[in-house]
């Protein structure tokens, strides 16, 4: 790439592959990626529905993997997120500039090639409220909650709408996304999951993008952990309406997922490769393929 503002193509192209493994809403096309003068730019995959959470949501996600797999290659990045007001589709411009990863950084970025979709019931040992700490820490980095849902009769009206179902059993736990556990009985066997909702404090695109992200974070620090997830950004206006009255307090939920212990030496979940690099990634003035404009 004759641009030297921005990382060399081959960088640039992993981090596009990597965008493209991030939890999406289902049939809906990738966000797609505009190479700019000193910026990389993000477009929602379709704007202009009824009702746009699930493009930008996912968006938010795809943000969030392209920035981790630029960090763990050396590319630290700043971000403005909805940049042009009168272009809805546009989500975010990215400036990267030299940098150091972290440690937290290479693993985040390793997690992004082992994390699979998973929707197996997960045997029972309960996730450490540790873990659920700094998950909940993840999600706060984004400036989301997360919530852990504990109460049966919620779960059980819950996860069958999700494809899931009781054999996800709760735990008498509460994580109170961000700040830490409000309870911590001792951890004891007969949980297969942990059930979790992440919520905004607003419902506009910005709040969807940013919950998007969090919602990637949170799920490659659980694979980094070693826990197997799945996930959910789009949720039904009744679950939306339980979650917000029994589990959020008033905010409102953007997505739901869950994580639990994998079997040891069980085959992975789904591969999570939605598109081609070359489908989502051309120079900035190239029309668009998707008509996201």
């Amino acid at each position: 790439m004759a641009n030297q503002r921005i990382p060399d193509q081959a960088t640039v192209e992993a981090a596009v592959a990597a965008a493209l493994r991030a939890p999406a809403a289902d049939g809906l096309p990738p966000a797609q990626w505009r190479i700019g003068h000193s910026a990389l730019h993000l477009y929602a995959g379709r704007t202009g529905i009824p009702d746009d959470r699930a493009p930008v949501l996912s968006g938010g996600a795809a943000l969030h993997h392209f920035r981790a797999r630029l960090a763990g290659s050396g590319w630290a990045t700043s971000v403005a997120r909805l940049p042009q007001a009168g272009e809805p589709g546009h989500l975010a411009a990215v400036t990267p500039r030299p940098g150091q990863p972290s440690g937290e950084e290479l693993a985040l970025a390793a997690a992004i090639l082992v994390r699979r979709d998973d929707w197996r019931p997960r045997r029972g040992w309960p996730v450490p409220p540790s873990v659920l700490l700094g998950m909940a820490q993840a999600a706060a980095g984004a400036g989301t909650l997360l919530h852990e849902v504990t109460d049966r009769e919620v779960r059980a009206r819950l996860l069958p709408r999700l494809g899931l179902t009781a054999r996800h059993r709760t735990r008498e736990r509460v994580l109170v996304g961000g700040g830490g556990l409000a309870k911590r009985p001792p951890a004891r066997r007969g949980g297969e999951v942990a059930t979790l909702v992440l919520s905004t404090a607003e419902d506009d695109q910005l709040a969807w993008l940013r919950a998007g992200e969090a919602l990637s974070a949170v799920l490659l620090k659980a694979t980094a952990y070693g826990l197997a997830s799945g996930s959910s950004v789009t949720v039904a206006r009744q679950a939306r309406e339980l979650l917000t009255d029994r589990v959020t307090a008033g905010r409102v939920p953007q997505a739901v997922l869950w994580v639990g212990w994998p079997e040891a030496g069980e085959p992975p979940g789904d591969r999570l490769v939605r598109a081609e690099v070359a489908e989502v990634l051309c120079p900035l003035e190239a029309p668009s393929r998707y008509h996201f404009r």
